[in-house]
């Protein structure tokens, strides 16, 4: 009995050290993943310093070819604008006559002229599918809520009840 409890305090003291020792390995191996995660990160901070260093004086050189090309653009334009002032003018006065007469062309062949035209119209304006037709023939159109409708005579919607056999 005395040997099994002797054998069981060696075997406990061996995992204490051996356990010691493993936290010790891994605290090492810790401290060298940080410095080299600190070495990674200002590798990286230095490479986006250059970047951006880069970015920016090609942005400063863009801005000066931009600039140099405004004016010039700026240049041409005005010596345009002095001989053609007069001619933009009497071309816009042109293109606005020209859009009223077509407006009112348009409005004229839009306007129906009998009461069955009117309610036409206002049948092909509905958005919703028809679904079926009334037994006066009249087309019946479904909303978006699921309501059921016809046009009637004056050319608004008069809902269908829903029968509550069904």
């Amino acid at each position: 009995m005395k040997k099994l409890l002797l054998v069981l305090a060696v075997l406990f003291a061996f995992s204490i050290v051996s356990l010691n020792t493993s936290i010790y390995a891994q605290t090492k191996q810790t401290k060298k993943e940080k410095k080299e995660k600190v070495e990674k990160k200002t590798e990286k901070k230095a490479k986006t310093e250059k970047i951006t260093e880069k970015k920016a004086k090609t942005e400063k050189k863009t801005e000066k070819k931009s600039t140099t090309e405004k004016k010039a653009s700026i240049e041409k334009k005005s010596a345009k604008k002095e001989t053609t002032k007069k001619e933009v003018k009497s071309e816009k006065k042109a293109e606005k006559k020209k859009t009223e007469k077509e407006s009112k062309k348009m409005i004229k062949s839009e306007k129906p002229t009998t009461k069955k035209e009117v309610k036409s119209n206002k049948e092909i304006k509905t958005s919703d599918k028809a679904v079926g037709k009334t037994a006066d023939g009249k087309t019946i159109y479904e909303g978006p809520r699921g309501g059921r409708y016809y046009i009637n005579s004056n050319g608004n919607k008069t809902y269908i009840q829903k029968d509550k056999n069904k």
